[in-house]
């Protein structure tokens, strides 16, 4: 049993599947306030506009589900492409939580570059380097020294690189 269970998680669509389970967790955590990031440390923020167009896709999907609903004959047709598109809102709205659970962060000596799927690698620097915040240009930004730098790249977990 243990065989066919590792031989599925090997399978994409048993990691898409994770994957998927995990932003709805995500998205759980995002409405309760709950941010993934270590005491002390200064977020980095958003890009900027990331709700708004989510926002704006929402409301034209919304549109879009009653115009296909009115044009599609009664009967499964019409009810399979309202939970396509009820799970495509979801999913949208889920991304979105997922990028806001694991933000990017600065703490003391380290840069985090977060995401929905966390960091993977982590590169230590021999040399401090300075690292501040996106500000608009009549703000002042203020460097930290970091001499660690985490990242998701996909590539083999718990990879360090130095």
């Amino acid at each position: 049993m243990s065989s066919v269970v590792a031989y599925l998680s090997k399978h994409p669509g048993y990691r898409l599947f994770r994957h998927e389970l995990e932003l709805y967790r995500d998205t759980w955590k995002w409405f309760r306030g709950r941010v993934d990031v270590p005491t002390g440390a200064r977020l980095l923020p958003y890009p900027a506009g990331r709700v708004q167009m989510v926002g704006m896709l929402s409301a034209v999907m919304s549109v879009e589900m009653v115009c296909v609903h009115l044009l599609l004959p009664v009967g499964t047709i019409r009810l399979l492409a309202l939970v396509i598109s009820l799970w495509g809102l979801a999913f949208m709205w889920a991304a979105l939580a997922s990028e806001r659970v694991y933000p990017s962060y600065v703490t003391d000596d380290e840069l985090v570059v977060g995401g929905p799927s966390g960091t993977d690698t982590e590169l230590s620097l021999t040399v401090p380097i300075q690292a501040s915040k996106d500000t608009f240009f009549w703000q002042r930004s203020v460097p930290v020294a970091v001499t660690r730098v985490r990242f998701y790249s996909g590539s083999a977990k718990g990879q360090r690189l130095l």
